[in-house]
This record gives structure tokens, sequence and C-alpha cells, in this order.
């Protein structure tokens, strides 16, 4: 993820947060309830939903929790002072963590709960941050196909230097099988192996996995050949001698885009939850809102048609 797209992240979450203390003084000041609910819930909901996407897991949990409390309040006519002076400790925690910063910050409800004495929901930024959502991190998983163990493991070395993992197949068949629950980031296959060629698999991981890219390794690749291959499906070729720095900057090229796929569409159904489950808007902003979910069905309808042409 390109650090311009983390920067504008930040930008954008600061803002939010900005909004969410205005809304949090306003109602010290006896402001509209749900108007300021409303501009509340707004900015913790998206920068949860945003941090997730960015892998920011700490400040995913931070906000999961402020956002929950939050929700507890919805029936209320106005939030007591505790919970406005505690909820601005935790947009003061955000912006900290936000800037890599440690926080020491209690989690509890401060109209029903002591700080300190609460033993299960007391905790810190840096004990929830233990806790992850998805799998560890990594450059990528990368999946090897050829039914000569040997290079399997020459191409398993190159790829664990990058700090690639790396699952290994003598079979094709039995790769095929693996798809079936699991998906890497990045196939890599000989063309000529007994049991299936390459060209044959790459239909059928097509068929299974549209955007999944498959690069074909082979020790004799003519003009027609690429031609052929290309045209089943295969998103990368490199023929037998390489150099090392050639097949990693073919396999880099692939993961990262298949990678940037995975976030663009994760990004819509995002934005396409937040805004399915955004609290009622009134007013001058609902026409605005309104016309926002129609556009992004509309997206999500263009990209299953696209996925169902891939198919």
């Amino acid at each position: 993820m390109s650090n311009d797209m983390i920067g504008d992240f930040q930008i954008e979450a600061t803002e939010l947060l900005d909004e969410a203390e205005d809304s949090l003084l306003e109602l010290d000041k006896g402001g509209d309830y749900k108007e300021c609910y409303n501009q509340l819930f707004r900015a913790f909901h998206s920068n949860k939903g945003a941090a997730g996407m960015f892998g920011i897991d700490d400040l995913q949990k931070h906000m999961h929790y402020l956002e929950n409390l939050l929700s507890n309040k919805q029936s209320l006519d106005n939030l007591s002072t505790a919970t406005i002076d505690y909820f601005l400790t935790g947009v003061d925690g955000a912006r900290k963590i936000l800037n890599q910063e440690d926080i020491q910050f209690e989690y509890y409800d401060p109209d029903s709960e002591s700080p300190s004495g609460t033993g299960d929901t007391a905790a810190t930024t840096q004990d929830i941050a233990k806790e992850k959502f998805g799998r560890e991190k990594n450059t990528g998983e990368i999946w090897l196909v050829d039914d000569e163990e040997d290079i399997l493991d020459i191409l398993e070395i190159h790829l664990v230097e990058y700090q690639y993992k790396v699952k290994k197949f003598l079979n094709p068949l039995n790769l095929l099988k693996e798809l079936e629950t699991a998906t890497p980031d990045l196939i890599v296959s000989d063309i000529n192996m007994p049991e299936m060629n390459g060209v044959e698999l790459v239909k059928q991981v097509n068929a299974k996995r549209p955007h999944l890219p498959v690069v074909v390794v082979s020790g004799f690749v003519t003009k027609e050949v690429c031609l052929n291959i290309i045209r089943d499906g295969v998103t990368g070729v490199i023929e037998k001698p390489f150099l090392k720095e050639d097949f990693i900057k073919l396999v880099e090229l692939n993961v990262n885009r298949y990678q940037s796929i995975k976030l663009l569409n994760k990004s819509i159904d995002l934005l396409i939850y937040q805004f399915e489950n955004f609290p009622d808007i009134a007013g001058s902003e609902k026409g605005f809102f309104d016309h926002f979910r129609a556009e992004l069905k509309y997206i999500l309808k263009q990209k299953n048609n696209l996925y169902k042409k891939l198919r």
C-alpha cells in the first residue's frame, strides 16, 4: 500500500476526529442530541472501517469500542458529562494511535463502571493490539506447482528470501483441490506436467478464481506458445533458465496487482456496508446520502456483472 494512500487516510481520519471532538463540545454546551449523535457516530464508524481496511488493528479496535459504547447511548436525550469527557479522551487517544504513539486508555462505561475496577473490561491499547483480525502479515502467499521437486525447491528459496509464504505442489490436481478452500496471491506453474498441463490448469483456476494471477515457467517458450497461453489467461511467462531478479520482479508485479484488486473490492464492500448500516439521516444531508447509496449499489452491480463475464 502506497505512502500516499496511508497519508490521505491519516488526514481524513484526523478530520473526522476533529468533527467528533466538535460534536462532543457542542453536546457539552447543550446542542441538539440527535444531530450531534449522528455526526459522532459517523466519525467513529468511518474511522473504524477505514482503519480495518488499512490494517491498523489497534485503531480499529479502539474505534470499535467507542462506536459500540456510543450505540448504547442512542436512546438517551443527552450524554452525561462523564461520558462526554470519556469520549473526548478516546478521541485524543485515537489521534495518538494515528501518530504511532503509545497510550493508556481504559475501556469501560463511565455511566455504569469505574476505571481500573472492572477487571475484565479494563484494558490498554497495547493489550488489544495483540489481537489479530486476520492472518499474520507477509509479502504475499505463492503456490508453486511443478512435477520436478528440485525446481520447486529452487523457486521456494528465491521467494522465501523476499518474505513470501510458499506452498509447493507436485501435482496440479492437488493444487486445484486446495483452491476450493484457500486462495494464494499468485500461482507459479510449469507447462509440461504429466497429470495436467499448465494451460489446462490456468483455465480451471480462472473458472474458480477469475482474478487470481498465474505465472508460467517453461524451458522452451516460442512466440506462438506465449500468445496461446496469454489468450487462455496466463498473466506472466518466464523462460528457464532465468535470473532471480527477473523472476522476483514478475512475481511482485502480479502479486501487487492482485492485492490491489482485492483492496478495491474490499473498499467497495466496506463502503456499502457502512452506508447500509448507517443511522437514518434527516435534513439537508439526506439527499446526498441517498444518492451516494444508489451510486454504491450501481457500482456493486457493475462489479458483479464483470465478475460473471470472467467466469
